[in-house]
C-alpha cells in the first residue's frame, strides 16, 4: 500500500476550508435575510443606489453569495481529491469493493445517479474503514443518511436560488434557509472526513506489521 497516497494532508485541508466555506455560507445567508426583512417594499433593484439601504442590502448579498460559491469550489475540489484518495485506500484495506476512486468522484457529476450513487461510494467507504474484513456486514449509521438528505436538500435549494429572477425576497429567504441547511451539512461532512482518515490510518498501521 506505499504506493497510494495518504489522505490525511488532503483530508486536513478539506475540512479546513469547509470551516471556511461555511462561515461565508452563514454570511451570504445572513445577507439574504436582512435583504428579506429589511428591504423597502417597492424598491427598484434596477435603480437601487448604493448610498440607500436597498443599494447595500443588495450589494451585500451580492458579494456575500459570490464569495460563497467560490469558497465552495475550493472546498468541493479538496473534498473530490480527499475521496478519490481514501476510496484507493478502501480498495486496498477491503476486498476490492465495488466503487472506484475515479467513480466515487465521477457519480457526483452524473445527473440522476448524482441522487444516490455518491452516497453509496461514502457508505462502503465507512463499512470498510469500520471492518475490512467482513465489511459488508456493518450497518449504515443514522449520521450518513442524515448528511446526505442535508446534502441533497441544500444542492436543490441552491439550484433554485440560481434559477431565481426578479423576486428579490423570496432569494432572500431563500439563502437564509440555505445558510442554515449548510451548518449541519458541513459538521457532518467534516466528521465523516476525520472518521473515516482516522479508521483507515488505523488500519493501514496494522497492516504494516503483518
Amino acid at each position: 500500500m506505499d504506493e497510494i497516497r495518504d489522505p490525511g494532508p488532503i483530508g486536513r485541508q478539506a475540512v479546513i476550508w469547509t470551516w471556511i466555506w461555511l462561515a461565508g455560507e452563514i454570511g451570504s445567508g445572513s445577507a439574504g435575510l436582512a435583504l428579506a426583512l429589511f428591504y423597502p417594499p417597492g424598491a427598484d433593484p434596477g435603480d437601487a443606489d448604493p448610498s440607500t439601504l436597498a443599494g447595500r442590502l443588495l450589494a451585500a448579498m451580492g458579494i456575500l453569495t459570490v464569495v460563497s460559491f467560490l469558497l465552495f469550489v475550493v472546498a468541493a475540489v479538496l473534498s473530490c481529491i480527499w475521496i478519490f484518495r481514501m476510496t484507493a485506500v478502501k480498495r486496498a484495506l477491503a476486498n476490492a469493493p465495488s466503487m472506484t476512486p475515479g467513480w466515487a468522484v465521477g457519480w457526483f457529476f452524473i445527473p440522476i445517479a448524482n441522487l444516490f450513487k455518491p452516497f453509496d461510494g461514502i457508505r462502503e467507504a465507512w463499512q470498510v474503514a469500520a471492518g475490512a474484513g467482513d465489511w459488508p456486514s456493518v450497518p449504515t449509521p443514522m449520521l450518513l443518511r442524515v448528511w446526505w438528505a442535508l446534502w441533497l436538500g441544500w444542492t436543490i435549494l441552491d439550484n433554485i436560488i440560481a434559477r431565481i429572477e426578479n423576486a428579490l425576497i423570496e432569494t432572500g429567504w431563500l439563502l437564509a434557509l440555505s445558510g442554515a441547511i449548510a451548518v449541519p451539512l458541513a459538521i457532518l461532512w467534516m466528521r465523516i472526513v476525520r472518521h473515516i482518515t482516522a479508521a483507515q490510518a488505523i488500519q493501514r498501521d496494522a497492516t504494516a506489521f503483518l
